[in-house]
């Protein structure tokens, strides 16, 4: 590591650059009425959907829902084990906690700002308080990953 990218460690700059992507997707909303069979999920209330992109292109998300293209793509494309391997409230609980002590651990450490802290600590408590369940769809073999476009 260069002398010029330590220095960066730590900095605004740096922080910046970890949580916020270059080029932010694109969102479009639009709708019409599509239900999972195996999920029972729909694509959103009154068809509504918002158009998530990523590497791979556009992908239709249901818009109350927080996921993006890469977990709708596996929720797609891998239904195996839908019902049976999905993971169960106590691990979603756990990883809840362990994202919110990892913020304040970082906030102390100065690697993250007290707004950002808060923010995460907010999402993670309702993790934590089972608000959320519904957006951990997937089973515990996909990682909500697509493959790359070569």
């Amino acid at each position: 590591m260069s002398k010029a990218n330590k220095r960066r460690i730590g900095t605004k700059e740096s922080q910046q650059s970890k949580l916020e992507p270059a080029n932010p997707p694109r969102v479009q909303v639009k709708t019409h009425p599509i239900r999972d069979s195996r999920t029972g999920i729909s694509n959103g209330v009154n068809g509504a959907v918002r158009v998530e992109e990523d590497a791979l292109g556009n992908v239709e998300v249901p818009r109350e829902h927080l996921w993006g293209a890469q977990t709708e793509r596996s929720r797609n494309n891998f239904p195996i084990g839908v019902e049976r391997y999905r993971w169960g409230r106590p691990v979603i609980r756990a990883l809840g906690i362990l994202k919110k002590c990892a913020a304040l651990a970082n906030e102390e450490l100065g690697q993250l700002p007290h707004e950002r802290v808060a923010l995460i600590g907010r999402a993670a408590q309702e993790v934590i308080d089972g608000k959320l369940n519904g957006e951990f769809l997937l089973v515990v073999f996909q990682t909500g990953s697509a493959p790359k476009r070569t």
